[in-house]
């Protein structure tokens, strides 16, 4: 979470598309809104605006072309625009995303320099010697050392297209049985939490034992109770709800129709670390 405070969040996704004399209107009434605000006691406060420049097909294009050159020379020489293009507008969602993520779950890690992946990828235990990522996610999770087997929501950004859920970013044997244990507590609970979910358009991924994991399990959450990884996602292969405050709104909604499945899922993570 953020350090203790008192924060204050203004939203005008307008402002995105507004003119120059919209934007210093806009501006004038933000600096009278924050002047009533700010006691006259006050040393100092931080301002920060964070909007979203949105991440272009030209952005994503930049991360194929670096990982195609497969050069330290050349991603040095891009990395300026890199973080302009990419590294920036991931923060500024994160950020946008922030608050509601922090009323989902308190614990849950919300500064953004922590939840992006790295463009440079390790390469140390892979046979895959590339040096360099074409895709960029992000991470809601709460802090590993922590809590090492928590679920986590994510959002992903390739070239061709993006996916966003919500699920156990890695799984051991135990926890997926704390979980099967989970389902056979409260097959109702996990019922809804997955329903609600696919309403909303995400989808069970991963594989499946190709026999049954033994349990009286109902027979319409078999499939589920059989998965080997416990995660849903939504994929949009279209990158242009990328280029504006709508991806925001669009995350914003999706990730508040999973949270009772993340609340599933914590809770059985949970219940490995105390059974």
């Amino acid at each position: 979470g953020k350090p203790k405070g008192t924060y204050v969040t203004i939203e005008a996704p307008l402002l995105l598309t507004a003119d120059e004399e919209e934007s210093r209107k806009a501006a004038e009434e933000f600096s009278h809104c924050l002047m009533e605000m700010v006691p006259e006691a006050c040393g100092s406060v931080l301002v920060a605006g964070l909007g979203n420049r949105g991440i272009t097909p030209d952005a994503l294009w930049l991360l194929a072309e670096n990982r195609f050159q497969n050069s330290k020379e050349f991603y040095e020489s891009k990395k300026p625009a890199i973080k302009e293009q990419v590294l920036i507008p991931m923060q500024q969602i994160c950020a946008a995303l922030a608050d509601m993520m922090e009323k989902i779950d308190g614990k849950i890690s919300v500064i953004p320099s922590r939840m992006i992946s790295r463009i440079r990828r390790d390469t140390r235990f892979t046979k895959d010697k590339t040096l360099y990522r074409e895709h960029v996610w992000a991470t809601f999770v709460r802090p590993k050392k922590e809590f090492p087997c928590s679920p986590a929501f994510w959002f992903e950004i390739t070239p061709q297209g993006y996916t966003c859920g919500v699920g156990y970013y890695c799984t051991t044997p135990q926890l997926m049985q704390a979980y099967r244990d989970a389902i056979l507590a409260d097959p109702a609970a996990f019922r809804w939490a997955v329903r609600k979910a696919e309403r909303a358009g995400f989808a069970f991924g991963g594989e499946s034992y190709k026999k049954d994991k033994p349990g009286n399990v109902p027979e319409d959450l078999r499939t589920y109770y059989n998965q080997k990884d416990a995660f849903v996602c939504r994929e949009n292969p279209s990158l242009a709800p990328l280029r504006d405050a709508g991806i925001i709104e669009e995350f914003k909604k999706g990730f508040q129709e999973l949270a009772p499945l993340y609340h599933f899922l914590q809770k059985a993570s949970d219940g490995r670390r105390t059974g």
